[in-house]
């Protein structure tokens, strides 16, 4: 697996389930297609793709290797607190297969470095590639992404869905860095939830495993250049 399968940029999210979900579900219930594996080869590729009630799925999209390059993509870069999360989204079509799954988070400008579009002050809404269904008792990742956390302060960099009305974060994760130190963070538990998770001897889950830890430690060190990089205007919003 390509690291470059876990960056997101502004997809929409069907594009993205299409290929990897929808299949999934519905080889699973037995009336897979003719574009779609067999049942079992399929079922065994996502189990690949399974830690707990986590399931990552793949997207091949855009990534960025330096705090600089993200910077010059971003339509926006803010400092914002997340005030509000919506309940997940998962939606089924006639042929019961998911759709899209997504949740919608709010967040309130504190200050902003660079944008046209927002304010401070301003509350606007991020879609967050993550999604718990309860219907199937698991949360999808999509790209790798994590939630960010409730009342955290996070430094953005952001491009706009004129379709859809919100921003999302460049990169999946590296686009968001948190500016918080207060307790242990949900990416991180996530993170280290598949750190600790068995492989049961699979090079195909070991091989997951891997590129998530590796694009893990790649967004860590771009976070570090970047809040190195903002360090007067997160320091003067303090």
């Amino acid at each position: 697996m390509k690291k470059s399968g876990w960056w997101l940029s502004s997809l929409a999210l069907g594009s993205l389930l299409v290929a990897g979900l929808g299949r999934y579900l519905t080889t699973r219930g037995g009336q897979a297609t003719d574009a779609a594996p067999s049942a079992a080869a399929f079922e065994n590729g996502m189990k690949d793709h399974q830690f707990g009630q986590r399931l990552f799925l793949d997207a091949k999209t855009k990534g960025f290797d330096s705090a600089e390059a993200l910077a010059q993509a971003a339509q926006s870069i803010v400092i914002a607190t997340k005030t509000d999360q919506h309940q997940p989204t998962v939606s089924y079509d006639r042929d019961d297969l998911i759709e899209y799954a997504y949740t919608r988070s709010d967040f309130v400008v504190d200050r902003v470095i660079r944008s046209s579009q927002l304010h401070a002050g301003e509350t606007f809404a991020v879609l967050e590639n993550e999604a718990y269904n309860a219907r199937q008792k698991v949360t999808y990742h999509i790209a790798g992404y994590t939630l960010m956390d409730q009342g955290a302060r996070y430094l953005l960099f952001l491009n706009y869905s004129d379709s859809d009305g919100w921003y999302i974060p460049l990169g999946t994760n590296t686009g968001k860095v948190n500016l918080d130190n207060n307790g242990t963070r949900y990416a991180d538990k996530v993170i280290q939830a598949v750190r600790d998770a068995p492989t049961g001897g699979s090079q195909g889950k070991a091989g997951v495993r891997e590129a998530l830890l590796t694009n893990a430690q790649r967004d860590t060190q771009i976070h570090a250049a970047a809040r190195a990089k903002y360090a007067r205007q997160i320091a003067a919003d303090q």
